[in-house]
């Protein structure tokens, strides 16, 4: 519990400091997956229950959940998961890896199918998005880095216009602006009455 008041400051740090709440969340979910799997981890009891936890953990892999499951430290008086429940944890596991090693296999023996191109399509654009994302962090670290100490704000000059060269320092070149000959102004007032 402790941890997760933690991570709840922590996020609302980030969005107080107008962080990009897509970002705070993506990078904090398998954080709070993991919490919300301790949390529960002992009031595990039926297979049916467990299944709809794991299912609503997205962000965690099995291997994650069982390894969760085997290093917890259990309070004094806290009860452990059911055997029946860590068993099919166990059996989610080897799934888990059978199903990526075979995608592995796959990769390595077919040439990519239609569907897959464009999949690998979209993880190219995601990562020129990321990449522009990155860009906007950069800028914006810069800004931070220049506004970072208000005692220096006195002493800024900005920076010198390039030195003219050429026809620029020639007077003929330059825009000469034409006014209109002087006029009498109490005539344009006086036509108005």
């Amino acid at each position: 519990m402790q941890i997760r008041l933690n991570a709840s400051n922590l996020e609302d740090w980030a969005r107080a400091n107008r962080l990009p709440t897509k970002m705070v969340s993506v990078h904090f979910a398998p954080l709070n997956h993991l919490l919300q799997w301790l949390q529960c981890l002992s009031s595990e009891s039926s297979i049916d229950g467990l299944i709809g936890t794991i299912q609503s953990l997205r962000s965690l892999n099995p291997l994650q959940l069982r390894r969760a499951v085997r290093d917890y430290r259990y309070e004094v008086d806290e009860t452990k998961m059911d055997e029946e429940c860590s068993q099919y944890l166990v059996q989610i596991q080897k799934q888990w890896e059978r199903q990526r090693m075979q995608k592995t296999v796959d990769g390595l023996s077919s040439p990519p199918t239609q569907s897959q191109r464009e999949a690998m399509e979209r993880d190219a654009a995601a990562d020129e998005a990321a990449s522009a994302t990155s860009l906007q962090e950069d800028a914006a670290r810069m800004i931070d880095e220049v506004f970072s100490d208000p005692s220096e704000f006195g002493s800024y000059s900005p920076p010198g216009a390039t030195e003219a060269l050429g026809e620029l320092l020639n007077s003929r070149y330059m825009v000469r602006l034409h006014f209109p000959p002087p006029c009498d102004l109490s005539l344009i007032f006086s036509s108005n009455l």
